[in-house]
């Protein structure tokens, strides 16, 4: 697995890049893993969960804003099992100081569509 940090860090500087933003892809699937839930209850809604687990991504942008001093983008791939009221808190909660683009896939059987 090649991390933000790895890939900025070695990667960049090995091949010569000057990357000048950050893409970092999410799902509530994975926040709410973060947030402690099991994978097998992950299709299930918990905002309670999905709470304690943005500030996981949350960190990722602190990261990526403050010490790589890149602009960060942060995209939500959404699945269908995804709730109107987690795609909402996330919308929420997340800061207003960062530049977030939260865009919403829904996964269909064999392609993506907006």
């Amino acid at each position: 697995d090649l991390g933000a940090e790895k890939f900025l860090d070695i990667k960049c500087r090995m091949a010569g890049l000057h990357p000048n933003a950050v893409v970092i892809v999410a799902t509530v699937r994975a926040l709410k893993y973060n947030g402690g839930v099991a994978k097998a209850d992950l299709n299930n809604e918990n905002l309670e969960a999905l709470e304690k687990g943005i500030p996981n991504l949350l960190r990722h942008v602190n990261t990526i804003k403050n010490v790589y001093k890149l602009p960060c983008v942060v995209a939500i791939n959404a699945f269908p099992t995804d709730t109107k009221a987690e795609l909402d808190l996330v919308e929420a909660k997340t800061n207003p100081d960062f530049l977030y683009l939260l865009l919403y896939f829904l996964r269909k059987e064999t392609s993506f569509a907006p």
